[in-house]
């Protein structure tokens, strides 16, 4: 395996795919305030008056009996499993939709956005890589939690230092798993296939490391400032229906509010969505060349 090309100039494709590519941000951007939308009309379908009891007399220091808590719960599980659906297909869509705008430059009509092989393909990718992290954690976590309860019986440091240790192995493990796995959505779309992209990680550990780690610093802030935008008006909504005890009222005593930052949090992270895979899908068509991407190559070198 040949050297691994240089990264370090495709940490802003992102916003560079933003400015020759603005459709797509304004895609993105309609993508998550439907969702957005969305989400609120399940939250009072699924939740309906009983997570609104369930929150007044918390607010108003009364104990409700436990199956008054379960049967209030209920609506909150269903809307919990909703948003896991949600965020599957919707994040689904979204990748498909910057990493095809790169590498597939081709295919501009409707800002890159649709629902079909690619999201299906990606949809079934992340629900194995899903699996995959979390068994390997897991199976870390038990590994070294036993050995340290074990050992902590007879000598408490020394179980202590091995759940550091553990901590440390498990923490090293995922992000080594990320490396290698960090083109699996890149390569799925460009080979219209579902695909780890082992064979283009390997041997390309430091360059994408230092990629991803750059990356996550920026996508880390973008999104920061899109959450002080839209978890004050959330956590506004919760203290409302806590108060008055009925979702509407509720919601139209906020609804101003949600008007200017809803809108404003789903850009930013519209272009987070960008910011975090437009760089690997320009690093799959440099590791790949035209072979690999047809169509790709001046993407790569304009990221």
């Amino acid at each position: 395996m040949s050297a691994a090309p240089k990264t370090g100039d495709l940490t802003l494709a992102g916003f560079g795919l933003a400015r020759r590519r603005p459709g797509v941000l304004i895609g993105l951007t309609l993508l998550y305030l439907l969702s957005l939308a969305g989400g609120a009309y399940a939250f009072f379908v699924l939740t309906g008056p009983d997570f609104a009891k369930l929150l007044q007399p918390a607010a108003d220091g009364v104990e409700q009996t436990p199956p008054e808590v379960l049967h209030a719960l209920q609506g909150v599980w269903m809307f919990e499993a909703a948003v896991i659906l949600g965020a599957l297909v919707i994040g689904s869509v979204g990748r498909c939709m910057v990493l095809r705008a790169v590498l597939r430059p081709e295919e501009r009509a409707f800002a890159s956005l649709r629902f079909g092989g690619d999201e299906l393909r990606m949809m079934a990718l992340l629900l194995m890589i899903w699996v995959i992290f979390g068994a390997a954690g897991l199976c870390l976590v038990s590994l070294f939690s036993g050995a340290a309860l074990t050992f902590a019986a007879y000598n408490p440091w020394v179980g202590a230092a091995i759940g550091v240790f553990g901590l440390v192995a498990t923490v090293v493990l995922i992000a080594w798993m990320a490396i290698r796995f960090s083109l699996a959505g890149a390569s799925t779309v460009a080979e219209r296939r579902i695909s780890f992209g082992l064979e283009h990680t390997s041997g390309r550990g430091q360059a994408l490391f230092g990629l991803g780690f750059r990356v996550f610093v920026i996508t880390l802030a973008v999104s920061s400032i899109a959450s002080l935008l839209l978890n004050p008006l959330l956590q506004g909504l919760m203290l409302e229906i806590a108060r008055t005890g009925d979702p509407a009222r509720a919601l139209r005593a906020v609804a101003p509010f949600l008007a200017l930052g809803g809108p404003a949090a789903c850009i930013l992270y519209a272009l987070n969505t960008m910011v975090m895979w437009a760089p690997f899908a320009a690093a799959y068509a440099r590791f790949t060349g035209p072979e690999g991407a047809p169509g790709a190559a001046a993407e790569a070198q304009a990221a």
